[in-house]
Parts: structure tokens; sequence; C-alpha cells
């Protein structure tokens, strides 16, 4: 039997087995003797106040008392940012500003993202769609056309060189009403027998019942020997046709879904009413303006009920 001397062998080896100490220290034990050389003693714990009342922690840990309570957890907000913690631990973009010292992050609640804010959902759809709005009405009442049998020079003036369309009808020139300065579109139709009349005056009869603002709106007509001029509502951002075949226009999805979604409501409105388009295509369908997504539908000349 040999006597450890350093601090880390504190047993001593009988017979090659680890042992502890032979009894345990009596209450006149001097503890001070049984530390070994050049160990540390270790300082004495101090005193704590608990929560109840000032009283000293070995004041409260009698029997009955409540057991002395570390610090609270307390639960933290998403927005809170310890010390050390990575941008990507936080599920935060790295390139993120990070939110001022002081500011209440009560007021950067949830719907924010850039400098610790989010923008809500409403704005966030609105920053996707950004033409959503639906296709303006015409510029006058929905009205109940009769057939004219007057000149039309006499309530418009057509301006033959500014053609706006064409088809197996003829032609769709601008003209201007001369008693308001209204910019509308007449759509002169040739006739050459009693069907082709038949047709046109169904035409007109099947605009009559459209109120829609998907739906191109007539607002005058006329009958001569030879033809049937048609005056409507006037839009100038040309064909959709011309517009989705164009080198130079990206068609996307998004638009897709904006000009589909329109066309649906259109046709839809006609359905209610009984009414078939039998002629709808890219051709047949109008752009309000050169850029948006406003449509309305066009040609009712093979609309049957």
């Amino acid at each position: 039997m040999r006597e450890m001397t350093t601090p880390e062998e504190l047993f001593e080896t009988q017979g090659g087995s680890p042992i502890g100490s032979a009894e345990a220290p009596g209450p006149g034990t001097v503890l001070e003797d049984q530390i070994p050389k050049g160990a540390r003693p270790f300082p004495p714990l101090p005193k704590r106040s608990c929560n109840n009342g000032g009283a000293s922690a070995e004041e409260a840990t009698g029997p009955g008392a409540e057991p002395i309570r570390g610090p609270s957890l307390v639960t933290r907000d998403w927005r809170d940012e310890p010390v050390g913690t990575t941008d990507l631990q936080q599920g935060r973009d790295p390139g993120a500003v990070s939110p001022e010292p002081g500011k209440d992050h009560a007021a950067q609640g949830p719907g924010r993202t850039e400098a610790g804010r989010r923008v809500s959902s409403a704005a966030e759809a609105a920053i996707v769609v950004l033409d959503d709005s639906a296709a303006p009405p015409a510029p006058f009442e929905h009205r109940v056309v009769s057939i004219k049998d007057t000149l039309i020079s006499t309530s418009y003036t057509v301006s033959q060189h500014e053609v706006l369309g064409g088809g197996r009808f003829g032609q769709v020139h601008r003209c201007t009403e001369r008693s308001t300065g209204l910019a509308l579109a007449a759509k002169i139709i040739k006739v050459k027998n009693i069907k082709d009349r038949e047709d046109v005056k169904n035409e007109i009869n099947i605009m009559n019942q459209l109120s829609h603002v998907n739906l191109i709106q007539l607002y005058d007509a006329f009958e001569s020997k030879n033809s049937f001029t048609l005056i409507m509502e006037y839009v100038d951002g040309g064909e959709l046709f011309d517009r989705i075949t164009d080198e130079k226009y990206h068609l996307t999805e998004l638009d897709v879904v904006l000009f589909t979604r329109q066309i649906c409501e259109g046709v839809h409105y006609l359905h209610q009413h009984y009414i078939l388009h039998l002629d709808l295509k890219p051709e047949n369908i109008l752009c309000v303006s050169q850029t948006g997504h406003q449509i309305k539908i066009i040609d009712f000349g093979l609309a049957r009920r």
C-alpha cells in the first residue's frame, strides 16, 4: 500500500482494486486534514435571496417550503435576436437589414419583411399582380338601339382613313359624335341580300341585351341601301391576337390567367342570357389599352340565342 500525493489520485489501491476512504468522516473529523497537498479548496457558497419576502435560502428550504426557483423561462418572440444567432439560424435572408436597436418589436409584427418588417398579404398580392383591375365600363349608359334609316353623317363624323380593323363583314373606322365629341367606332357591314340583312339585325338585337364590362357595347345603328353601320364603344388597345403574336411581347403565365379570367366572365354572362358567341377567338377580343390586361369581346355577327 502506498499513499498518493497528487491531487488527481484521491483513492488508495489495495490488491489492485480501487477503494474509497475506509470510513466516512464523523462529526469531529477535520476535513482539511483529508485534502490532498496542493489542492485548492472551494470558497463557501453565498447565501441567495428568494422571492419569499426577502428570506434567505436557508430559511426558505425547510420542511414545507417551496423549492428555490432559478431564473424564469421567458418565451421569446421570433423577432428577438439572441446574441450570436446567425441569420441562417433565424431563417432570415443573410442580406436583410436587422431592426434598429431600441425599436418596439410589437410594431414589427407579422406581415413585414424588410428591415424586420413584412408587407401585408394584400400588399404582397398587389406586388405579384400588378394589373388585376376590371375593364372599364363604356363611357355611356347601356341603351336599346333602334335602327335608323337617316344619313349617318348628320350625327357622326366617320374617319375613312383611320381603320381600326376589318374582316369578312367589312371595316371598322373611328368616328366622333358631333353633338358630344364622344370617340366611338363605326362598324360598316356590307349586305347583298335579305339573309345578310337579317343577320345584321340579329346582331343588333343580341347586342341590345348585353351590359357587361367585358362585352363591347352598342351605341347607335344606321341602315342604308347596301350596308349597315353599327356605332359602338371605342377602345384603342388593338386585337389580343396581335399582342400575343408580337415577337417583342413576353407572354407570361400571369398574363394568360388575367386574359382568360375576363374572357370566362364575359362568356359566363352570355350563357346566363342564353346566348352563344360561336366565333370566339383572339381576333375577336380587343385590349382596352396597349399595355394593360383589360379586354372586351366583340363581333356578335354569328351569335345565337
